[in-house]
This record gives structure tokens, sequence and C-alpha cells, in this order.
């Protein structure tokens, strides 16, 4: 399964909106549209109109194509399924679980590194 253009677009919708500072609020307020569906939009749920595509360019000041400019290669199709999933639960949780989750993800990795070091050891003291 492959990440859609919806998806790819909203995400540089994100990427852009957050370099510049905005939340959402912000930006859908400064091109005249709803926050809740500016939100839908970068996670790829809603398609936009070419209107409303015009409006943010002209609020982030930037050539409609800038918009535009995100790869459609890179992961694998299965990365990307799972990157995207993970990506849909934690915009759906607030700060405490988001800690929790990141808590979580740094034990794992800990206990990886743990073990890929006893392995290492454990060749070396052999040969």
């Amino acid at each position: 399964m492959k990440t859609t253009l919806k998806k790819r677009f909203g995400k540089r919708i994100r990427q852009l909106r957050e370099s510049m500072g905005l939340t959402q609020e912000q930006l859908a307020s400064k091109v005249g549209m709803d926050y809740k569906y500016l939100g839908s939009v970068e996670r790829g749920e809603r398609n936009i109109t070419i209107d409303n595509i015009q409006r943010i360019t002209e609020a982030f000041g930037v050539e409609t194509y800038q918009l535009f400019l995100f790869s459609l290669e890179g992961l694998k199709p299965e990365e990307e399924v799972i990157e995207d999933k993970i990506e849909d639960i934690l915009e759906r949780c607030d700060a405490e679980k988001k800690k929790l989750v990141l808590r979580i993800i740094a034990e794992i990795t800990k206990a990886e590194g743990e073990r890929s070091a006893r392995t290492a050891n454990g060749s070396r003291k052999k040969g």
C-alpha cells in the first residue's frame, strides 16, 4: 500500500506551516478556512480545492509548485504504512500519552542496544 498523494501533499502543507511557526488555527484563519478542515487536509483525509491551494500558497508566500515538492519515492511500502499508522495514532494522543510512547520507544531501543552489545562482546571473546 503506497502513501497517497493526498497524504504527501498534506504532510508538505504541515511542514511549511510548522516551518513558519503557525498553528493550524492561525493558518486556517489567515486563509479563511476552518482549522478542522485544514487538519483533515494535512492528514490526507480530505481533498483540497485549487482555490484553497492558491490561498495557502499566498499565505505562505510561495509559488504553487512549491507545495508539491515532495518525494513520491523513498520508503518501502510497508514502512510507509507503519509510519502513517503511528503518525495517525500520535495525532490523537495528548501530551502525556505522547511522553509515555516516547519512554516505551526509548526502552525498546535501549534493550536492543544492550542486546547488540552483548552479542558483539560474545563474538569478540570467542575470536
